[in-house]
C-alpha cells in the first residue's frame, strides 16, 4: 500500500513540475522526425502484385508440369525432347513454330500446348523444355518483369543455372531432382 501511495506522489511531483525550456525545444525539433519514423516503421510493405503476364505463364507452366507428370504415370517415363540435350520450344533452333513441341502431350494430357505470352517469334522469349525421359525441366526463358514478383512470391521456381548478375533470373520454372542442374 505504501508503494501505490509513493508511486501516486511521485507522479503528482512530475505533473506539478516545468520542464526545463531547453526539454520543450529538444521535443519540438524531435517530434515531428519521431512521428515520421515511427509512421514509416509502422508501414505495411506495400503489396507485390504480379503482372497479368506473370500469372499466366506460372499457370501455363504449372499445367504443363501437371501434364508431364500425368504422362509419366501412365508411361512410366516424360516425353523426350528432340535429340540428347536438346531443348524444344514452340520456336525450334531455326525459329520456325512447332506447335507440337512436346511431343505427344496434346491433347490427351493437356488441350493443346500453350506458348509465352509474348507470343515472340524466337527460342528466347518462349517456355522450353528439355527431357531425356527420366528427367526433365521446363522453363520460362528470359521472362519481362517477372523476376522480382517471382523471387518473392516463388522463388522454389527461380533457375539458378541461369541466374546472376546483373539480372537474377533468367529462367524460371519447374524441373525433376535429376534434371536441376540443366
Amino acid at each position: 500500500m505504501r508503494a501505490v501511495q509513493r508511486s501516486r506522489t511521485v507522479v503528482q511531483l512530475l505533473l506539478r513540475s516545468k520542464p526545463h525550456p531547453a526539454l520543450h525545444a529538444a521535443a519540438a525539433l524531435l517530434l515531428p522526425s519521431l512521428l515520421v519514423l515511427c509512421a514509416y516503421a509502422a508501414a505495411p510493405e506495400p503489396a507485390l502484385s504480379p503482372s497479368p503476364r506473370t500469372l499466366n505463364r506460372v499457370r501455363d507452366l504449372i499445367d504443363l508440369r501437371n501434364a508431364l507428370e500425368a504422362y509419366r504415370a501412365d508411361h512410366g517415363r516424360y516425353p523426350q525432347s528432340p535429340g540428347p540435350g536438346a531443348w524444344a520450344s514452340l520456336h525450334n533452333a531455326s525459329d520456325l513454330p512447332t506447335p507440337n513441341w512436346i511431343p505427344d502431350l496434346a491433347p490427351r494430357y493437356i488441350a493443346s500446348l500453350p506458348h509465352d505470352p509474348r507470343d515472340a517469334s524466337s527460342r528466347a522469349g518462349q517456355y522450353v523444355y528439355a527431357s531425356n525421359g527420366t528427367d526433365f525441366k521446363l522453363l520460362s526463358l528470359y521472362p519481362e518483369q517477372d523476376c522480382e514478383a517471382i523471387t518473392k512470391l516463388r522463388p522454389d521456381l527461380l533457375d539458378t543455372i541461369r541466374g546472376g548478375n546483373p539480372y537474377p533470373c533468367h529462367a524460371y520454372g519447374f524441373w525433376s531432382p535429376g534434371a536441376a542442374d540443366w
